[in-house]
């Protein structure tokens, strides 16, 4: 696999580092290669948040090579006034990346975790790898991330706002965790 989310399955409310393991193909990844992350916050936004050991700044994010050779993660803003609409490059410097070498990109840290706030059963991400740095990119392998509803805090009936004596009626029961994510398998 060329790209890897672990862990790949996340509870809602428990916090957790969530990392993206980026695999250098055959022909490794040339200096000024770089991996795209269209748009890379707007599939985070309102799912991984988190806050600083201030409880005021925004989650970590950050980047690092599995050799010696450094990278640059580089947050184009195409919209100033929406921070959500911002694509991430993460670049290779100094050194190429040979084939199987690793670019790992935390959200998170030890002393700053995410936690998925909002519940989708799924968050696939999308990267495009320009392996030669020359502005031509290819598709990589979309990860998953599969997120799990905390346990059930509240059952809700769902009733016809009216009936007829004697005829049956149709409810639809439900449950909600503390954040409001209907829970699987109620």
């Amino acid at each position: 696999d060329q790209v890897r989310a672990h862990p790949s399955i996340i509870t809602a409310g428990e916090p957790t580092i969530v990392q993206l393991e980026f695999r250098a193909p055959k022909q490794g990844i040339a200096v000024n290669g770089n991996i795209h992350l269209p748009f890379y916050l707007k599939p985070f936004n309102g799912l991984l948040q988190g806050l600083g050991p201030d409880k005021k700044t925004n989650t970590m994010i950050s980047v690092e090579r599995s050799d010696r050779g450094t990278v640059e993660a580089v947050n184009i803003i195409t919209n100033p006034d929406w921070d959500i609409l911002s694509d991430l490059k993460i670049f290779v410097r100094n050194t190429p990346l040979h084939a199987g070498e690793k670019i790992i990109l935390s959200f998170g840290n030890n002393d700053q975790k995410v936690w998925a706030v909002r519940k989708q059963k799924f968050l696939i991400i999308e990267a495009f790898l320009d392996a030669s740095g020359n502005g031509q990119y290819v598709k990589l392998p979309s990860p998953m991330l599969r997120v799990l509803s905390k346990p059930p805090e509240k059952l809700f009936l769902v009733v016809p706002s009216y009936a007829i004596v004697g005829e049956p009626i149709r409810v639809i029961a439900y449950a909600e965790d503390s954040l409001r994510n209907v829970c699987e398998d109620y």
